[in-house]
Protein backbone atom coordinates (compact mmCIF):
# COMPACT_ATOMS: atom_id res chain seq x y z
CA UNK A 1 0.00 0.00 0.00
CA UNK A 2 1.92 3.38 -1.06
CA UNK A 3 1.62 6.69 1.63
CA UNK A 4 -0.86 7.97 -0.67
CA UNK A 5 -3.57 5.71 0.07
CA UNK A 6 -2.88 5.62 3.73
CA UNK A 7 -3.32 9.16 3.66
CA UNK A 8 -6.17 8.87 1.92
CA UNK A 9 -7.86 6.39 4.58
CA UNK A 10 -6.68 8.39 7.28
CA UNK A 11 -8.61 11.33 6.41
CA UNK A 12 -12.06 9.77 5.79
CA UNK A 13 -14.23 8.93 8.47
CA UNK A 14 -14.77 5.10 9.35
CA UNK A 15 -17.96 3.94 8.07
CA UNK A 16 -19.07 1.94 10.95
CA UNK A 17 -18.07 3.62 14.05
CA UNK A 18 -19.19 3.38 17.30
CA UNK A 19 -20.76 5.71 19.36
CA UNK A 20 -21.25 5.83 23.13
CA UNK A 21 -25.27 5.76 24.04
CA UNK A 22 -26.76 8.59 24.61
CA UNK A 23 -29.22 8.15 27.98
CA UNK A 24 -31.27 11.28 27.10
CA UNK A 25 -32.73 9.39 24.05
CA UNK A 26 -33.85 6.43 25.49
CA UNK A 27 -37.23 6.51 25.72
CA UNK A 28 -38.87 5.60 28.89
CA UNK A 29 -42.35 3.79 29.33
CA UNK A 30 -44.90 5.91 31.62
CA UNK A 31 -46.49 4.45 34.27
CA UNK A 32 -49.56 6.13 34.75
CA UNK A 33 -51.32 4.64 37.77
CA UNK A 34 -51.14 2.03 40.44
CA UNK A 35 -52.91 -0.06 38.68
CA UNK A 36 -50.11 -0.13 35.59
CA UNK A 37 -47.75 -1.25 38.51
CA UNK A 38 -50.53 -3.79 39.79
CA UNK A 39 -50.78 -5.08 36.08
CA UNK A 40 -47.17 -5.16 35.43
CA UNK A 41 -46.49 -7.13 38.68
CA UNK A 42 -49.75 -9.72 38.22
CA UNK A 43 -47.81 -10.23 34.58
CA UNK A 44 -44.64 -11.24 36.20
CA UNK A 45 -45.76 -13.58 38.50
CA UNK A 46 -44.66 -17.39 38.26
CA UNK A 47 -47.65 -19.73 36.52
CA UNK A 48 -46.74 -21.99 39.14
CA UNK A 49 -45.08 -22.22 42.08
CA UNK A 50 -42.35 -24.32 43.41
CA UNK A 51 -44.64 -25.88 45.79
CA UNK A 52 -46.83 -27.19 43.41
CA UNK A 53 -44.12 -29.28 42.17
CA UNK A 54 -43.02 -30.71 44.79
CA UNK A 55 -44.21 -33.92 45.93
CA UNK A 56 -44.71 -34.18 49.96
CA UNK A 57 -44.34 -37.83 51.75
CA UNK A 58 -47.79 -38.09 52.83
CA UNK A 59 -49.17 -37.46 48.76
CA UNK A 60 -46.74 -40.31 47.94
CA UNK A 61 -47.74 -42.15 50.72
CA UNK A 62 -51.78 -41.87 49.49
CA UNK A 63 -50.77 -42.68 46.14
CA UNK A 64 -48.83 -46.06 47.46
CA UNK A 65 -52.10 -46.77 49.43
CA UNK A 66 -54.46 -46.17 46.01
CA UNK A 67 -52.57 -48.55 44.12
CA UNK A 68 -52.44 -51.35 46.80
CA UNK A 69 -56.36 -51.19 47.32
CA UNK A 70 -56.57 -51.32 43.30
CA UNK A 71 -54.39 -54.34 43.33
CA UNK A 72 -55.97 -55.88 46.22
CA UNK A 73 -59.78 -54.91 44.58
CA UNK A 74 -58.40 -56.60 41.11
CA UNK A 75 -57.24 -59.83 42.35
CA UNK A 76 -61.06 -60.96 43.03
CA UNK A 77 -61.84 -59.82 39.51
CA UNK A 78 -61.18 -61.80 36.62
CA UNK A 79 -58.11 -60.31 34.38
CA UNK A 80 -60.34 -59.50 31.58
CA UNK A 81 -62.42 -57.34 34.15
CA UNK A 82 -59.67 -56.09 36.11
CA UNK A 83 -57.96 -54.59 32.60
CA UNK A 84 -61.55 -53.61 31.67
CA UNK A 85 -62.25 -51.40 34.46
CA UNK A 86 -58.59 -49.77 35.44
CA UNK A 87 -59.13 -49.18 31.33
CA UNK A 88 -62.28 -47.45 32.12
CA UNK A 89 -60.89 -45.28 35.28
CA UNK A 90 -58.03 -44.37 33.55
CA UNK A 91 -60.00 -43.02 31.00
CA UNK A 92 -62.00 -40.63 32.92
CA UNK A 93 -58.68 -39.83 34.82
CA UNK A 94 -57.53 -38.43 31.53
CA UNK A 95 -60.60 -36.65 30.63
CA UNK A 96 -60.65 -35.08 34.35
CA UNK A 97 -57.03 -34.23 34.32
CA UNK A 98 -57.42 -31.98 31.09
CA UNK A 99 -60.84 -30.20 32.62
CA UNK A 100 -58.51 -29.36 35.39
CA UNK A 101 -56.23 -26.29 35.29
CA UNK A 102 -52.80 -27.52 36.51
CA UNK A 103 -53.70 -30.27 38.71
CA UNK A 104 -50.86 -31.09 41.56
CA UNK A 105 -48.17 -33.29 40.47
CA UNK A 106 -49.04 -36.06 42.48
CA UNK A 107 -52.40 -36.45 41.29
CA UNK A 108 -50.75 -36.43 37.68
CA UNK A 109 -48.29 -38.76 39.05
CA UNK A 110 -50.84 -41.24 40.34
CA UNK A 111 -52.82 -40.83 36.77
CA UNK A 112 -49.33 -42.13 34.96
CA UNK A 113 -49.85 -44.78 38.10
CA UNK A 114 -52.92 -45.65 37.02
CA UNK A 115 -52.09 -46.05 33.27
CA UNK A 116 -49.24 -48.56 34.69
CA UNK A 117 -51.63 -50.82 36.54
CA UNK A 118 -54.29 -50.75 33.47
CA UNK A 119 -51.09 -51.80 31.26
CA UNK A 120 -50.14 -54.63 33.89
CA UNK A 121 -54.11 -55.91 34.00
CA UNK A 122 -53.94 -56.01 29.80
CA UNK A 123 -50.48 -58.61 29.94
CA UNK A 124 -51.74 -60.38 33.04
CA UNK A 125 -55.32 -60.96 30.97
CA UNK A 126 -53.58 -61.43 27.97
CA UNK A 127 -51.22 -64.57 29.42
CA UNK A 128 -54.44 -64.89 31.68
Amino acid sequence: MSNDSRESAASEPELFSIQPADASHTPRPEIRSEADLAAIRAALQPIRSDDERRFTLMGLFALMTFASVVFALGSYLPPAIFAGVTGLATLVGMVVLSLLNGPPMVIQLGWWMLLAIYLAAIGWAVRG
